[in-house]
């Protein structure tokens, strides 16, 4: 199959709460199409994968890898802000203020920057 019908499959999986299978499609699709315009989405649904698994360490690895690979993709703010999130759930409020300050300088037109100036004043 192509990468539309990977992608697709791999929602579907998603959708059906089969992580790890979804997870090793969208790595195929990764593999074998990795300039595709799908990659980053599928990158960002293998580090969803991972958070649905509460594999928060292997989440913010895929998260990062969004961010690296794909920095100019419309999904890069939203895996950095993911990444935010995982630190203040796991309580780590260093690396979450650093991450959303972070988030806000690198994209300051996004939702992103919004959600995570918010953020920011809620854990203080």
């Amino acid at each position: 199959p192509g990468p539309s019908q990977l992608y697709q499959n791999g929602l579907d999986q998603l959708k059906r709460g089969s992580t790890s299978t979804a997870r090793t499609i969208f790595q195929e699709l990764l593999s074998n199409f990795p300039t595709s315009d799908l990659a980053p989405a599928s990158q960002l649904y293998i580090a969803e994968s991972l958070y649905k698994e509460k594999n928060f360490a292997g989440a913010d690895v895929a998260y990062a890898a969004v961010v690296t690979k794909y920095g100019d993709s419309p999904l890069a703010p939203t895996a950095h802000y993911k990444r935010a999130l995982i630190a203040v759930e796991q309580g780590n409020t260093a690396e979450a203020k650093r991450l959303l300050n972070e988030v806000i300088s690198r994209y300051p037109r996004s939702d992103e920057a919004v959600l995570a100036a918010d953020e920011l004043k809620r854990i203080g």
